[in-house]
């Protein structure tokens, strides 16, 4: 664990485990400090810290959110703090439409969203090598708007807002957010 302490709160989500605040005796200090351990990479990570610095404090997970109870940090405290965990999955996808390609061949690209639920507005930066690709223009998908765009060809980048177009079309699993023509 990068911080030593004692006293503090720990949660699992989805196969991690999360110690959130505690006391370092050391410094005589409470934390606000959240980490996450993942038990399959044997690897720590930290996470953005609570509000409140504070020990003793219960923690808890309901519906893949992480809540830190009570706890003390000179006085007792009465508040909750929610935390929503974000996945280091894939969130963002690029699928082609083809396996091969040859030289000034335009390619249809899918940019896909993945690992994410209930979304329904989007800011997304796509870097291309632009050495090797030039791109062409986009294709909106249905359900979705390209709300702006903005292209740096020297730069290789893309910059895209999208937003679900009403309630029926809110991002709920893997969708085609949209289509790339390079």
């Amino acid at each position: 664990m990068p911080t030593m302490r004692g006293a503090g709160g720990v949660a699992e989500v989805n196969g991690k485990i999360y110690v959130i605040g505690g006391y370092d005796s050391t410094n005589n200090l409470n934390l606000n400090i959240v980490e996450e351990y993942d038990p399959a990479t044997d690897q720590w990570t930290t996470k953005t810290p609570m509000l409140t610095n504070r020990r003793l404090l219960g923690a808890a997970e309901a519906n893949g959110k992480i809540y830190a109870i009570g706890g003390f940090n000179g006085k007792y405290l009465n508040t909750v703090e929610e935390f929503t965990i974000t996945t280091t999955a894939v969130v963002l996808n690029i699928e082609p439409n083809i396996t091969q390609t040859s030289l000034n061949q335009t390619a249809t690209i899918d940019l896909v969203i993945d690992n994410i639920t209930q979304i329904t507005a989007g800011d997304i930066k796509i870097v291309y090598d632009k050495d090797k690709l030039e791109f062409i223009d986009f294709q909106e998908v249905s359900g979705k708007k390209l709300v702006k765009s903005i292209h740096e060809p020297e730069k290789g980048e893309l910059r895209v807002i999208l937003a679900s177009e009403g309630e029926p079309n809110i991002i709920n699993g893997k969708e085609t957010l949209l289509k790339l023509n390079f």
